[in-house]
């Protein structure tokens, strides 16, 4: 029986935490959105051990200060360093019956601001909050949320709080990796901040509680699709991948929709995204952009402020398959929608004449000034540039 009960554990939470790959030698406003992302996602994976071995490992990654926090069941950590504050809240252990009991309590309760919000998990938080929130009163340090399953849906509803208190530093951002589902469409927006949940494919957690009984997520989504990888798939796409990822999983003798909700998958995932964007050189691609040849129309449009991102609308061959060819726009400024229009300007436009030209200055415009007049910007037969090189 106690193998079984290990064994479930393994399959929910992952297996026990092996190498690190982060490691701090600054602020975590100077790494990159995925270095951050496997910088939370490793925070809770930790979160799910001992104080004793959770500490040992938040050293090595750069945070000397750690304090604990239980009660009733419902736990959480708070990693500090001389820049940056993480508060991690643990999820569900499936050998605790408080933590089952949060998931099954489907009903709804009165929120604290506005809508309404899931009774299970803001009842986990009522126990917390008080002590969290007397850790943080006289916080200076940027302060992080994260959370893994139900330690997701406790973060979120933990940074909405702190947002609106007294606590001097506001929230920078909320990170989440397999959250359900927490309150009413009026209860996730109420609270504006920074928020990112990633979902593993076929991870069934994200999922419930059902939509259709008015839950919604906290956060904008990146999603990893069948193979690991980064994607933005529409509806149709996703419900492919998803199939695909289920039946490669019954190959593999593993049901898809629980192995996927492993943090250490999350993990896994998102450190070879972490790998190929660090090996892969810099250059400029289709999107208009100095960045790399893996296109990042695979990216969340507003994954992080000043981050640079593509123009228009994301354009992707093979939708989403490994070696998929990026976005392969030649004129990245300019909207999709306006192509037809560019199409049929240079394809019939009669004259030179049509072009608009610059404003010529006085001096340049006189042949008494010894200057030359100047030059259109664009050639005389501009008009009959083929389209196959604009719109290839």
């Amino acid at each position: 029986m106690g193998s079984l009960r290990n064994n479930l554990i393994s399959l929910l939470d992952g297996p026990a935490v092996g190498s690190l790959h982060s490691s701090l030698a600054g602020p975590i406003e100077s790494l990159s959105f995925l270095r951050r992302s496997l910088l939370f996602a490793e925070l809770s994976n930790i979160s799910y051990l001992s104080r004793a071995t959770a500490g040992r490992l938040a050293y090595q990654i750069g945070f000397p200060e750690i304090r604990y926090y239980d009660r009733d069941g419902a736990q959480a950590y708070i990693f500090a360093n001389d820049d940056d504050a993480v508060v991690t809240c643990r999820g569900t252990e499936p050998h605790d019956w408080n933590d089952v009991r949060a998931d099954l309590d489907l009903a709804t309760v009165v929120a604290e601001t506005v809508g309404w919000v899931h009774r299970g998990f803001k009842r986990e938080v009522d126990d917390l909050w008080p002590r969290l929130e007397q850790a943080l009163v006289n916080n200076s340090r940027t302060l992080w949320f994260a959370g893994h399953s139900l330690g997701g849906a406790m973060a979120a509803i933990c940074a909405g709080r702190c947002r609106l208190s007294y606590i001097k530093s506001n929230p920078r951002a909320l990170f989440t990796y397999g959250s359900p589902r927490i309150g009413s469409r009026r209860y996730v927006n109420y609270v504006q901040m920074e928020a990112y949940r990633w979902v593993n494919n076929n991870d069934i957690v994200p999922r419930v509680p059902p939509g259709w009984l008015g839950f919604r997520h906290k956060g904008q989504e990146n999603y990893l699709n069948a193979y690991g990888q980064i994607r933005r798939l529409c509806y149709w796409q996703r419900t492919k991948d998803r199939w695909r990822g289920f039946l490669r999983g019954l190959r593999e003798r593993r049901f898809d929709h629980f192995s996927d909700h492993s943090i250490g998958e999350y993990v896994k995932h998102i450190w070879n995204a972490v790998q190929e964007e660090e090996q892969t050189p810099i250059s400029f691609h289709s999107c208009g952009q100095t960045s790399r040849p893996t296109c990042q129309c695979t990216v969340p449009r507003d994954s992080e402020p000043g981050r640079p991102r593509p123009r228009g609308k994301m354009i992707t061959r093979g939708r989403g398959r490994p070696g998929s060819r990026p976005c392969r726009s030649p004129v990245g400024d300019i909207p999709r929608p306006y192509f037809a229009e560019l199409f049929f300007f240079l394809r019939f436009s009669p004259s030179r004449s049509d072009w608009p030209l610059p404003d010529v200055p006085s001096a340049m415009a006189s042949n008494d000034s010894g200057i030359e007049p100047a030059a259109s910007p664009l050639p005389r037969d501009a008009a009959k540039v083929s389209s196959s090189y604009w719109l290839r």
